[in-house]
């Protein structure tokens, strides 16, 4: 039976550590809140994990846990400094405990939250500015909560997307592998069976041939063009001015470009929104959430409308100018304006690209997966006709 170390905090809001044997997870959280007492964090002692997953840099997962133990701490009375130390407890990774180690060092020294967690250089500029937000208006616990919230939902939405564009490029990999194996390997091995009969081939088996000699002799001069060109896109990548070019550039892809335009839109209009409702103006807001936009066309956009604004423009214009974003958002953002509920409206619109992100994606698998089936069945189904055409072309009686 194993054992497990906890943290709890009682009704007075004092965090207790203890441990106890059960045979489950649930049977402890059960036995503990009998007791009067809420679960903070739950481990199996002596589970240590690997010298890689505890030396790690903190994962925004972690980040995100850690950042839903202070506020639960926080909104049951526990002390900011007491919460800290006992989230460094329950860290999954020690680079996580040594920064809230060292924040709670800070902390103790005079120095506002946000800036102690600022110094460590782990945390998001989305979270720091809502930390400030929270201590400056009291509402601390609430401000940590909408952090981990944005994190949660900035990580789902991450992993949505890069599933959408993983699973295709897989399969079209192995596709391509699939082929240069039998261009390569399988199809000469054919040709000098052939050969050594002296008949005619038929038509399909001669231009499969022909496609294996080309391969066999282009091969090397691919694979350096090939690397070549990896090369030149991750130089040109780590240049601003190439980077803005191919992000740019890669806004206008039919479908994956959609994708990507949709996913910022999503990224922009939640982060916006969360900081506006917690009391964060404009400008500022601007400012912490343009680097969150990944695609540098995107960001450059919006950190030139966040420099009108500064002087006293409408965001809603500036938005509809640049055309980066669909016209749906700035439509809103004018309604969220004049109305007063920007925050909510940015919420909505949040909500909206998010379920039409995850539609898109949908669609875009349930066409791509039939797609590729039908491709690479083609090309395997093509070599094979060709082969058998050359056998039964050479068999005994033709």
């Amino acid at each position: 039976m194993p054992r497990y170390a906890y943290i709890a905090v009682d009704a007075r809001g004092a965090a207790i550590r203890g441990s106890m044997d059960s045979t489950s997870e649930r049977r402890v959280i059960e036995r503990l809140r009998d007791s009067g007492l809420v679960v903070a964090s739950l481990t199996i002692e002596g589970r240590l994990g690997s010298l890689r997953e505890r030396l790690a840099p903190p994962r925004r997962i972690d980040i995100e846990f850690a950042l839903r133990q202070l506020a639960f701490l926080s909104k049951s009375g526990v002390p900011v400094l007491s919460a800290l130390r006992t989230s460094a407890e329950a860290a999954p990774r020690l680079s996580l405990r040594r920064a809230l180690e060292r924040t709670a060092a800070r902390v103790e020294s005079g120095e506002p939250l946000s800036r102690a967690l600022a110094a460590q250089g782990s945390f998001p500029d989305v979270v720091l500015r809502l930390v400030e937000v929270g201590e400056s208006s009291g509402e601390l616990d609430l401000c940590l909560r909408r952090a981990a919230d944005g994190l949660e939902r900035e990580r789902v939405l991450r992993s949505t997307v890069l599933g959408a564009l993983l699973y295709p490029s897989i399969v079209l990999l192995l596709a391509l592998g699939t082929v240069a194996y039998m261009m390569v390997s399988l199809v000469p091995k054919l040709t000098r069976f052939l050969e050594q009969l002296r008949r005619p081939m038929p038509a399909p088996t001669r231009l499969l041939i022909d496609i294996s000699h080309f391969v066999e002799q282009h091969a090397v001069h691919g694979l350096i063009l090939l690397v070549l060109l990896v090369a030149g896109l991750i130089l040109m990548r780590s240049l601003s001015a190439g980077r803005l070019f191919l992000d740019s550039t890669v806004l206008r892809l039919p479908i994956f470009g959609n994708i990507l335009v949709l996913a910022a839109t999503t990224t922009f209009t939640r982060y916006l929104g969360l900081l506006l409702k917690s009391g964060v103006r404009i400008p500022q807001a601007l400012e912490t959430v343009a680097p969150l936009v990944r695609n540098r066309h995107l960001s450059k956009q919006l950190d030139a409308a966040r420099s009108r604004v500064v002087h006293g423009a409408e965001l809603a214009p500036q938005l509809q100018s640049a055309h980066a974003f669909p016209p749906l958002v700035a439509s809103m953002v004018a309604i969220g304006e004049r109305s007063g509920a920007l925050d909510e409206v940015l919420g909505e619109l949040a909500e909206y690209h998010d379920a039409r992100l995850t539609e898109t994606i949908r669609r875009l698998l349930t066409f791509l997966e039939p797609a590729l089936i039908l491709v690479v069945g083609s090309v395997v189904g093509f070599v094979y006709l060709s082969f058998f055409l050359a056998v039964y072309s050479v068999a005994p009686g033709r």
